[in-house]
C-alpha cells in the first residue's frame, strides 16, 4: 500500500482490453490504479482498513491523500490496459492503440488516403486529446452523414457501448 499526495500521480484515461471498459484512472510510475472509493476526512480509520482488507487479498492499492478527503484505487495489471491518454507530459501523447483503431475505422470511410490523413492531423495539430483526434478525423470526411457515422463507430469501439 502507498499513500500519496495528488501531485504524485497523473490523470489518464485507458481500456481495459478483458472488457472493453474506458475508464479514468491514476499513474504512479508504470503502474496504472482505477478508483475504488472515496472517503471524507472523518473516515480515514475506514480508508486504512479497506487497505487493509485488499492487501490480504494480494491486490495492492494505494491511497490517495487530497486536501479535503481520502480516495482508494486498486492496482490493475498493465498487460490489461491500453492507455489512452495521460496527464503525464511524457505520456501525453495518444497511444499507438487508439491511433490504430482511428486509422482502420477511418480506412472504412475514405479508403487507403486513411493513413495519409492521419499522419497529418498528428502533424499538424499540439495537445490532442481522444476526442478532439477524432473529431479533426472526421472533419476529412467530406460527407456530413458520414462524418457523424465514423464518430459514432470509433466511440462505439472505443467505449464497447
Amino acid at each position: 500500500m502507498f499513500i500519496l499526495e495528488e501531485n504524485q500521480v497523473n490523470d489518464c484515461q485507458f481500456r481495459i482490453k478483458n472488457d472493453e471498459r474506458i475508464v479514468k484512472g491514476i499513474t504512479h510510475g508504470e503502474l496504472f490504479f482505477i478508483h475504488k472509493a472515496s472517503y471524507s476526512q472523518h473516515q480515514e480509520a475506514q480508508v486504512f482498513e479497506d487497505a487493509r482488507k485488499l492487501l490480504e487479498q494480494e491486490t495492492l492499492c494505494v491511497i490517495l491523500q487530497h486536501a479535503d478527503h481520502y480516495s482508494l484505487w486498486e492496482w490493475i495489471a498493465p498487460e490489461s490496459v491500453i492507455l489512452l491518454s495521460s496527464s503525464d507530459e511524457e505520456s501525453s501523447q495518444l497511444s499507438s492503440e487508439f491511433l490504430d483503431e482511428c486509422q482502420k475505422e477511418l480506412t472504412r470511410y475514405i479508403g487507403p488516403m486513411a493513413k495519409w490523413v492521419c499522419d497529418e492531423v498528428l502533424e499538424n495539430s499540439s495537445q490532442l486529446t481522444c476526442e478532439s483526434y477524432i473529431e479533426a478525423l472526421a472533419a476529412q470526411i467530406p460527407d456530413s452523414t458520414q462524418a457523424h457515422q465514423f464518430r459514432n463507430d470509433v466511440n462505439k469501439k472505443l467505449h464497447n457501448e
